[in-house]
């Protein structure tokens, strides 16, 4: 990444490259215009297609691909923190969601106007299996959407 980017959206994945190439997907329309943005993405030892789903948008979007053998969501992120020069904004996410085309663009005006503040949080629509039923509770939460 010859630039260093103002926001950086980190998540990490396993084994889930149906729904990573969905929100890969749904990142290639998020407006970005004005703004230095990378996307990296933790493989966390995935033995399915995941690296080629990552190969697959890296012409896409600024991505940057890495890898963690250590199990578990935790220690990818971590590595991810001690391995990457992040941007100013590190936006944590997920392989399984499919953010507002607007997504980041709030993010960014919402970090100018409330500096004081260290974290935000915020609307998400989730991919939810196909065989799956959305869950009672999910359903009476307002920011989770399915």
């Amino acid at each position: 990444m010859p630039e260093q980017p103002e926001i950086s959206v980190v998540f990490s994945t396993y084994n889930r490259s149906h729904y990573l190439r969905q929100t890969l997907d749904a990142m290639t329309q998020v407006n970005c215009d004005g703004l230095k943005v990378e996307f990296v993405v933790i493989d966390n030892n995935s033995t399915d297609d995941t690296a080629q789903v990552i190969e697959e948008f890296s012409g896409r979007l600024p991505l940057r691909h890495l890898f963690q053998s250590r199990p578990g969501k935790n220690c990818a992120l971590n590595h991810a923190l001690d391995n990457v020069e992040l941007g100013e904004i590190v936006v944590f996410t997920d392989d399984d969601v499919v953010p507002c085309k607007n997504w980041l663009k709030i993010i960014d005006e919402a970090c100018k106007q409330w500096n004081d503040y260290d974290v935000f949080g915020g609307i998400f629509e989730l991919i939810w299996p196909e065989n799956m039923e959305i869950p009672r509770w999910a359903k009476a939460c307002d920011n989770i959407r399915g």
